[in-house]
């Protein structure tokens, strides 16, 4: 009877062993009140340690979007700085520089400047503030730049052809930024609020008349409102002719405000057939090139 007892006592035991063996394994279990406490400390401990973790990767997060918000407003307040620099490079033909420089050129700012025709600034002087204004369109992928012998080396970007006087596709959108930053154009832009809070239009507030009765008194900027009309004309129109057929079996084609007539001359010389009329005001049709195929008439504006 006591030798039962002892295997039973001792059973017992080695389940208790096993017991304690798989709770330290497994990490649920405690042996004891004392190692139940110890284990609970460090379970708080542990999860401390991730609130903390948590907490710092908020923070961390939080003052990134901050950064990221800051960065943006910064951008949007000097946001006048992008198309000024735009400007600058184009009026200075600077990718017309280096896109006569051949496929893939890459040239430092310094040779950039030795063939820009400076009025009386130093060479240095002109590189350093040009180098600036290159770097900001760097940022916007208007152009690239490699580091070649610690110096930097500008290239155009696939954006740049439609910066080039002559580019490949015969498209280029110079004449059109010109427009859209002349000074004409511009003054009526910081007018928006006038328009808002009295009605009427910015433009008129400024120049005391609508843009189209301006430029019939503004031969200038006349031709820098159409020449930048041609140029968009072309960029677009390039890829609707690519696509769409509509004009295959038109006869006659009549375009009202149809300005120099780009628009017009592109449809007439990919569908010959068609007799085109291009219709818009005198003083635009007097300085509208002739076409092939097209007959150019003016119409009287009048308001109802």
């Amino acid at each position: 009877m006591k030798h039962k007892i002892a295997q039973g006592y001792q059973k017992l035991r080695s389940s208790a062993f096993n017991l304690r063996q798989r709770a330290k394994t497994e990490g649920k279990y405690f042996t004891s009140e004392k190692e139940l406490q110890g284990g609970k400390k460090k379970e708080n401990r542990s999860k401390q340690i991730r609130k903390k973790q948590i907490i710092i990767m908020a923070s961390t997060a939080d003052q990134e979007e901050e950064t990221n918000n800051f960065s943006y407003a910064m951008e949007l307040a000097s946001a006048i700085v992008l198309p000024a620099a735009m400007q600058a490079a184009v009026e200075l033909d600077v990718f017309e520089i280096i896109s006569k420089a051949g496929p893939g050129a890459k040239l430092s700012v310094s040779e950039i400047v030795a063939q820009i025709p400076l009025k009386g600034n130093n060479p240095e002087t002109a590189a350093m503030t040009l180098e600036r204004v290159l770097r900001l369109l760097v940022s916007y992928n208007a152009l690239h730049c490699s580091f070649v012998d610690g110096q930097r080396l500008y290239s155009l970007a696939p954006v740049s052809a439609y910066f080039v006087r002559n580019n490949q596709n015969g498209a280029s959108l110079r004449p059109y930024m010109a427009w859209c930053l002349d000074k004409v154009l511009m003054d009526g832009w910081f007018r928006l609020k006038e328009q808002i809070l009295e009605g009427g239009m910015a433009f008129n507030k400024v120049h005391g008349m609508d843009m189209y009765d301006y430029m019939g008194v503004d031969s200038r900027f006349n031709d820098v409102f159409n020449n930048g009309m041609s140029s968009h004309t072309s960029v677009v129109m390039e890829k609707v002719l690519e696509s769409y057929k509509g004009f295959e079996h038109v006869k006659k084609l009549v375009d009202v405000g149809g300005g120099l007539g780009a628009t017009l001359n592109m449809i007439i010389s990919k569908y010959p057939h068609i007799k085109g009329i291009n219709y818009d005001l005198p003083y635009v049709i007097k300085n509208a090139p002739s076409y092939p195929g097209m007959l150019l008439t003016k119409f009287i504006k009048y308001f109802c």
